[in-house]
Order: structure tokens, then sequence, then C-alpha cells
């Protein structure tokens, strides 16, 4: 019945008062036990981290969390990808111990920036990069994250389901391996405009769900839909299987 959390704690006076959102100091990782106490499980995340965008558990009590980190990030010894050019930022993935001590930390992706396309899919301006946005991760441990990329090197794996777009942000869906020292594969969806993953859920077998918006309406419609002669407005909603 816990609940972790990430946040910037504020002060001494964590949680804030109700209403406010104060931006305060780093991040950090608390968890919430059934009784709404808070125990800082790592109260000041590596201060390279600039977002986390999604968190999950496994069955043992570990953490994983996911979002946007600068270069500066104290990445492990084996990362798949260990450091970035100086004052660029990119996805990353952290594994913490259930006591919030650090396991492994890596970057997804190496950063190269691609034009947006002439739809905003309810995006501010701090979202309009590529970034991670969901995670998940299966009983093995191997890491599962989607999101958005703008990332001209962030190509998809030989063999897995690739874009057909060379130009606006695409959906992504990236396996790392259980020690955090591969990327198994990355897979990527788009097409004539801007698509994001937003959810990403597992299924027993191995099965990726991955949701998201999309403004490439027709096409995405006309490659994956169980419904193609449904026409959508932009912006919307979309839901896929990846096997």
């Amino acid at each position: 019945g816990d609940v972790i959390v990430a946040a910037y704690p504020g002060g001494a006076d964590f949680p804030q008062r109700e209403g406010s959102y104060v931006r305060q100091g780093s991040i950090g990782i608390f968890k919430v036990d059934a009784s709404a106490r808070v125990t800082a499980l790592s109260p000041s995340l590596d201060p390279a981290i600039q977002t986390v965008r999604a968190i999950a558990c496994d069955k043992s009590g570990a953490i994983y969390l996911t979002g946007v980190a600068a270069s500066g990030l104290a990445t492990s010894a084996n990362a798949p990808i260990a450091t970035l050019g100086a004052g660029a930022s990119a996805p990353f993935l952290m594994k913490l111990s259930p006591a919030g001590l650090p396991v492994y930390s890596t970057f997804l992706t190496t950063p190269k920036s691609r034009p947006s396309g002439t739809h905003d899919i309810g995006q501010g301006k701090n979202d309009a990069d590529t970034t991670s946005l969901a995670i998940a991760v299966d009983s093995a441990g191997n890491v599962y994250v989607a999101g958005q990329s703008t990332a001209a090197d962030f190509p998809a794996t030989p063999g897995a389901l690739d874009t057909n777009d060379s130009t606006n942000r695409d959906a992504f869906v990236v396996k790392v391996n259980a020690p955090g020292t591969a990327i198994s594969f990355v897979a990527r969806v788009g097409f004539r405009d801007i698509d994001r993953a937003t959810a990403i859920a597992l299924e027993p077998d191995g099965t990726i769900i991955v949701a998201g918006k999309s403004a490439s309406v027709d096409d995405f419609l006309g490659s994956y839909s169980f419904q193609p002669g449904v026409h959508f407005s932009q912006n919307n909603t979309q839901t896929m299987r990846v096997d």
C-alpha cells in the first residue's frame, strides 16, 4: 500500500501547503505509507536530473525512474550511454534499491534536435524535445521506457518497429536489460506529424501496450488501427500493441 513519489521537498515543511507548488532544491524520492506518513528514501537525487516523468517499482521494492537529465549525470560504470556533450540533456533511466540507494543510471539517447511538426499535441515548451514519459518493469527486471523523440540519432533497432517520419517528433519504446548495461531494442512509431507515447504496460506474455497521442491521424489509422474507416480530428489518443 506504499506510494513512491518524486518531488521537490521545498525545505523542512515538506509537503507544501495545499494548493502550493514549489520547485526548490533537488528532486527527491519519497515513500508515503498507508497512514500518510512520508519517508525520504533519497531526499536529494543527482542535481543533473532536470525532470522525473515516471516511476515504477519491481516485486523486490526496487525503484526505477525516468525523465530528463543534463550532461553532468553520474552514470554507472557499464552504462550503455554514459556521457553527453557539455550543456546537453537527454532522457535517462535510474534504478534505486528499496532503501533509495543508487544501483545504476544511464542516458537512453544522445540529443540532436529535429524540427517539430505544425501541430502541438498539448505540450508545454519544456516538453517539446526528446522526453521519456512512461516506464514499466517486467518480472525479470528488464525496463521499458516510452516517450517522444526529436533525436536524429535515436534510431530503431534493426528488425524492430520503425517510423516512416524523418521530420517530426515520434513515439518511442526502449528496453534496457536487467543489469542496466545494454539497450536491448528501440522501437519507433511516427508518421507525417507529431506522435508521442505517454503510457506503457506489459502483458504476462511480454507484449507491450503503449498509449499516447498522435497528430498523424490518417497515417496511424491506416497502418495500425482496427477501425480504419473512422476519422478523428488531430491530437487524438492512440493505443497499440508491440509484440
